[in-house]
């Protein structure tokens, strides 16, 4: 009896701990205490497991871009493209052909993942993208490469969903480690990609630009005939084995808090089945389950047919804190150290502040109701608020610029050591441009895990990517430097000079790629990530898709211009050609040419970083959006 007696006591002291902890003036001392953390410089820790589950999904359809940059020339040559120029054109195609498709599907992608939630969403495409990337080994024709492919990027809603779901587990604390993480998981992808498919591919031999017979990998002899009708079977089939191994670890493990709530829009109050009409209803708000309870629950009032009374009230607006919300009164399901008595109280949104007082006779299902229509209303004013804001604008240029530039020095780069020295290539075989892109690739990985962060908190995200753009554009006119070595008959020097390239541009990829993405999230709206994402994210996949194919044409142009214009294009001695473009050519040789515009473009990129403002170094705070 002195224990039931003393739990007794003990029932209004935990009823009234509830209350305390769910009301208006607890939540906003939380969110205080959070701005507190924020202007201390406190950080806040990440979700370690989420952060890894969402940068596994991104590894899947990273590997499904990547895996294709050491083979595409190559693929497309033994699907009939014989001919340099032809095959650069071809492969540039190929490779454009899944970013191009991803650019209509984009939109779509997000917009799901702000409704049905980034973790369903981001698991369902990146399986599909998996699948679909190991199929690609077993076409025998360009055009069917090319059909798969952009059913690929059609299904491959990974990069814009997964960016989302990063923004909404981070802060401005910790915003910028988090998006660090997308530089080493694309540091990893770009280097075991390349690397491995390079090593996989011709298990039988026949890779016309290597200097021996047979593979380096299957010494031993061809492991199965299949793969001598399908060379770069083993090529794309790992990335799906892998794939299928990282998506079941995401599927484990990524827990993403609030996920799959309609940004605004109030909860969806069902009667539980079985339930009659006093059994309050539960519906999650933020991270809480809510029931959602009638006032004769609450105020203990009850008209004789059952119709509930509720009485509300509203809270004024602290500007200060951005406590914005106008609340009624509803109950709180019971917390995990509740042990079942006493009822909390927690806020909902309200339509307007300006009425203080209103009776309503209404069922307990009109009240969900009511709210969810106000809201909805509400929600619908503001939807499109994010399209004219000044901010995402310029940064959606950014990151579409910046995207159609550094990949198209990325998708270049190969297919220009493909081509033979002769035509103003390097003649470097496939495990070569893997061992190139494999060096880029774990320098990208150590510099992203180290540096970028604490480069972006140090000087501002918006300066460092300035800098490194002005970087790149020095690094890519250095470019032609290897191609005087590699005429010269000096290896070791065409090597040096590479790895050179490579530890330079791994070092300003990530700032590059990253801040910009860091960037758009931090001048997108909190309530609208994914729609804001998925909106940038169509333009970027198709400056992704414009990017090979300039560059492959780029590269078909330089082999023209090095056929025609000089060598025996442009005769020697008595037959010399006479003409402008003649001299041009054999004082710049074409080699140059798409290099130094690459260049160009990159400075000019390096001015257009210098004129954002530094209020996008942070994330939009949530009075904002």
């Amino acid at each position: 009896r002195g224990e039931a007696g003393m739990e007794s006591a003990l029932v209004p002291i935990r009823g009234g701990w509830r209350r305390l902890r769910h009301s208006a003036s607890f939540v906003s001392l939380s969110s205080l205490s959070k701005a507190g953390r924020e202007s201390t410089g406190e950080v806040t820790p990440l979700d370690w497991w989420a952060v890894l589950g969402i940068q596994s999904l991104s590894m899947i359809s990273i590997l499904s871009s990547t895996m294709v940059f050491s083979t595409a020339v190559f693929m497309v040559r033994e699907w009939g493209a014989v001919d340099e120029a032809k095959a650069a054109a071809h492969a540039g195609l190929m490779i454009a052909a899944k970013p191009g498709f991803s650019a209509l599907s984009s939109y779509a992608w997000g917009r799901r993942g702000d409704t049905l939630g980034f973790r369903t969403t981001m698991l369902f495409s990146a399986l599909v993208t998996a699948v679909l990337t190991a199929a690609l080994g077993a076409v025998s024709s360009f055009h069917w490469a090319l059909a798969l492919r952009a059913l690929t990027g059609f299904c491959d809603g990974v990069m814009t969903l997964t960016k989302s779901a990063m923004a909404k587990i981070s802060d401005r604390t910790n915003s910028a480690k988090a998006f660090s993480t997308f530089g080493v998981t694309y540091g990893l992808g770009s280097s075991v990609g390349p690397t491995i498919a390079a090593l996989l591919a011709y298990p039988c031999g026949g890779d016309p630009n290597a200097d021996k017979e047979g593979s380096p990998l299957f010494s031993s002899g061809c492991p199965a005939h299949v793969l001598r009708k399908y060379p770069f079977l083993l090529s794309t089939a790992w990335v799906g084995a892998l794939g299928l191994a990282l998506w079941t670890f995401a599927f484990l493990k990524m827990k993403i808090p609030g996920d799959g709530n309609i940004p605004g829009a109030a909860p969806s109050a069902r009667r539980p089945e079985g339930g009659d009409a006093r059994t309050p209803s539960r519906a999650p708000i933020g991270d809480r389950e809510v029931e959602m309870a009638s006032v004769a629950e609450i105020r203990g009032f009850e008209t004789e047919d059952g119709a509930k009374v509720r009485e509300g009230r509203d809270l004024s607006e602290d500007a200060e804190r951005g406590d914005c919300l106008q609340t009624v009164a509803v109950t709180v399901a019971e917390s995990d150290d509740s042990d079942g008595e006493g009822e909390d109280a927690a806020l909902l949104r309200r339509p307007s502040r300006d009425v203080e007082r209103e009776t309503i006779r209404e069922s307990p299902a009109s009240v969900a109701s009511d709210a969810r229509e106000v809201n909805a209303t509400n929600e619908t004013n503001k939807k499109d608020a994010w399209h004219t804001d000044h901010a995402v604008r310029l940064a959606t240029h950014a990151q579409v610029w910046c995207a159609f530039i550094v990949i198209t020095g990325a998708e270049l780069t190969p297919i220009w050591m493909a081509t033979s020295v002769a035509n103003g290539g390097l003649g470097f075989s496939a495990v070569d441009i893997g061992a190139f892109g494999g060096v880029m690739g774990i320098i990208i990985l150590v510099f992203a895990a180290t540096l970028f962060s604490n480069l972006a908190n140090a000087f501002g995200v918006t300066t460092a990517v300035r800098w490194a753009l002005t970087a790149n554009g020095i690094i890519y006119l250095s470019h032609p430097l290897a191609w005087y070595a590699e005429r010269a008959g000096n290896g070791a020097l065409t090597w040096t000079l590479v790895v050179a390239f490579a530890l330079g541009r791994g070092c300003m990829g990530p700032i590059v790629m990253g801040g910009v993405s860091l960037i758009l999230n931090n001048s997108a709206p909190r309530k609208h990530l994914g729609a804001v994402n998925g909106f940038a994210g169509a333009f970027t996949n198709v400056a992704r898709a414009a990017a090979p194919v300039f560059a492959g044409a780029l590269t078909a142009g330089m082999v023209h211009a090095a056929r025609t214009l000089t060598g025996d294009g442009a005769g020697e001695g008595d037959r010399r050609k006479n003409g402008f473009e003649y001299d041009v050519a054999e004082a710049v040789p074409p080699t140059w040419w798409p290099f130094a515009l690459l260049s160009t473009c990159f400075f000019l990129l390096s001015r257009m970083a210098a004129k954002m403002p530094r209020s996008l170094d942070a994330p939009r705070a949530e009075e904002e959006g």
